[in-house]
């Protein structure tokens, strides 16, 4: 266990920050949602037969990642792609140049986390915190 954890918290807590840090910091991928509009100019290039769904997959092989779904969608995105990249730095990388080239507007993220290792980490932190005027 890393000299950083070895005091100031109870060891349950100290084992799940450690198992929580050793799984963020050697994970291999970000999990997100990217959702996103089409700007009229866009738009007409899928009416022309501009294929969508291979240009993000080829976007997002070209930043490492990989695709597991592209969506079209109704409501205030027009589309949703759930993906898979390596950081959160090379998410932020490519949701800029895909703004940039004024292919999409309105583009967010969503990092999709699973729930167990949170819960577990949440239940650990809560069973060693204090208040401090208790």
């Amino acid at each position: 266990m890393p000299r950083f954890l070895r005091t100031g918290i109870n060891s349950q807590a100290k084992q799940s920050i450690f198992r929580h840090t050793f799984i963020v910091a050697f994970s291999a991928r970000l999990r997100c949602l990217f959702l996103g509009n089409y700007p009229a100019e866009s738009r007409k290039g899928i009416l022309g037969g501009s294929d969508r769904i291979a240009a993000v997959k080829g976007i997002v092989e070209a930043a490492g990642g990989t695709v597991n779904m592209v969506s079209f969608a109704r409501g205030p995105f027009d589309f949703v792609v759930e993906m898979n990249l390596p950081t959160h730095e090379i998410m932020m990388g490519a949701m800029v140049t895909v703004r940039a080239s004024g292919s999409i507007t309105g583009a967010i993220y969503i990092e999709l986390i699973d729930g167990d290792p949170f819960w577990e980490a949440t239940r650990s932190i809560a069973g060693a915190f204090k208040l401090a005027n208790a």
